[in-house]
């Protein structure tokens, strides 16, 4: 063994030892590229899931509130027991009355086509009637609870 053999040795074993930091520090290179990549992935993914469950909650408060008006608004209905029979019977009357006067409203004004605010208020009132119709006769055959609260109620006249 030579003196140039061990130096070729030497010098064969610092440029693979150079070589090998040199591809560690590229692939921790790579790898720390990947996980920072990852991380703004993750980031922007619970960024959307916050804004999600904000506009879930939003929804969710949003039916609350409305519930909470329908209930309201059937309790109050409810808290007439005072009221005579004819009152009632008149009440009883004007629904139907005024629902089927807005629908032949409605349909007379599509018929002959006019377009103007009144038909719009028209049709706005008569969907709102048709609504307060349905859901009035749903409740008189159910019991409907909302988160602690429920109601129910009744048509049914008293002798």
């Amino acid at each position: 063994m030579s003196f140039f053999d061990l130096l070729g040795n030497a010098a064969t074993g610092g440029v693979l030892g150079l070589l090998g930091n040199a591809l560690s520090f590229g692939m921790n290179y790579l790898k720390a590229r990947q996980d920072h990549a990852n991380q703004i992935e993750l980031i922007k993914l619970q960024s959307e899931a916050k804004t999600a469950e904000a506009a879930s909650a939003i929804a969710v408060a949003r039916e609350q509130g409305a519930a909470a008006a329908f209930t309201a608004s059937i309790n109050a209905e409810a808290g007439l027991s005072g009221e005579s029979r004819w009152v009632r019977n008149w009440r009883g009357i004007n629904r139907p009355l005024l629902t089927n006067a807005g629908l032949l409203a409605s349909i007379l004004f599509g018929a002959f086509g006019i377009e103007n605010d009144m038909t719009v208020a028209v049709n706005a009132y008569t969907g709102m009637m048709v609504s307060w119709w349905f859901g009035q006769r749903a409740i008189d055959r159910s019991s409907i609870s909302w988160g602690t609260k429920s109601i129910s109620g009744s048509v049914a006249s008293k002798p």
